[in-house]
C-alpha cells in the first residue's frame, strides 16, 4: 500500500467535504472505498489507485480499517483535522494545504474537481444509505457470501456490473454516460433499501 497516496486522497476527500460541520469517520472511509472501486469505470482508467487488495471489516462496513485509521491519526497529528469521537472537523490548515498544492499542479486541480463531483453525488444520500450501498456493492457482497474478508481489484465486479448496465440501457435507446450509470445504480440500491423498510413495517 502506498501511504503517500492514501494520505493524498484522504486529504482531498476531506477538503471536498470541508463545508460540512461534522463528517462521520466511517462514512468518509466508505466514500473512499466506493471511489476506489468505481474509478476504473468512471474515469476509464486501468490504474489501481492505491490498493490492489482490500480487507473487509464487516462489523462496521469499511475496508482496510487499520490503514484508514492510521492515515486519519496522521492528519490529526499534523493539525489538518480535529477528531471528536466518530466525527471529523476539517481545519484551516488542511484547506490551505490543498489550495497550495492545487495551485502548483494541474493534476491536483483535476483530482480535486473529480473528487468534489463524486462527493457531491454521494453526500446527497444519507449515511445510512451509504452503509447500505457498501454492503450491496458487488465485490463486498460476493466476498461476504463466500465467507471471505478480502477483495481483489483485478476482478472488479462492480466495474463489470456498470458496464453491463450501460450496454443494456443502450439496447433500449438510452445513452447513459458513466456518471449517469453510476447514479442509476445508487438509486437502485436506494429503492431496494426503501422497499426493505416497507416490508419490515
Amino acid at each position: 500500500m502506498n501511504e503517500k497516496k492514501i494520505f493524498y486522497y484522504m486529504s482531498l476527500f476531506l477538503y471536498s467535504l470541508r463545508h460540512k460541520k461534522n463528517i462521520a469517520k466511517n462514512t468518509l472511509f466508505r466514500y473512499i472505498y466506493i471511489f476506489i472501486v468505481t474509478d476504473s469505470y468512471l474515469n476509464n482508467s486501468d490504474e489501481v489507485l492505491f490498493y490492489d487488495e482490500l480487507t473487509i471489516d464487516s462489523d462496521i462496513g469499511i475496508v482496510n480499517a487499520s490503514q484508514m485509521e492510521t492515515t486519519l491519526v496522521r492528519l490529526r497529528s499534523e493539525n489538518y483535522i480535529e477528531l471528536q469521537g466518530f466525527k471529523i472537523q476539517v481545519c484551516e490548515k488542511l484547506n490551505n494545504y490543498c489550495n497550495k498544492i492545487q495551485n502548483k499542479s494541474l493534476k491536483v486541480e483535476s483530482d480535486i474537481r473529480v473528487i468534489s463531483y463524486f462527493v457531491n453525488i454521494l453526500s446527497s444520500y444519507s449515511d445510512e444509505i451509504i452503509l447500505n450501498v457498501f454492503f450491496n456493492e458487488p465485490n463486498v457482497e460476493d466476498a461476504l457470501s463466500r465467507n471471505k474478508i478480502s477483495i481483489s481489484l483485478s476482478d472488479n465486479k462492480l466495474n463489470e456490473l456498470l458496464v453491463k448496465f450501460q450496454k443494456e440501457a443502450e439496447k433500449y435507446g438510452k445513452n447513459l454516460d458513466y456518471y449517469d450509470t453510476f447514479v442509476t445504480w445508487l438509486d437502485f440500491v436506494f429503492e431496494e433499501y426503501l422497499e426493505g423498510k416497507r416490508v419490515d413495517v
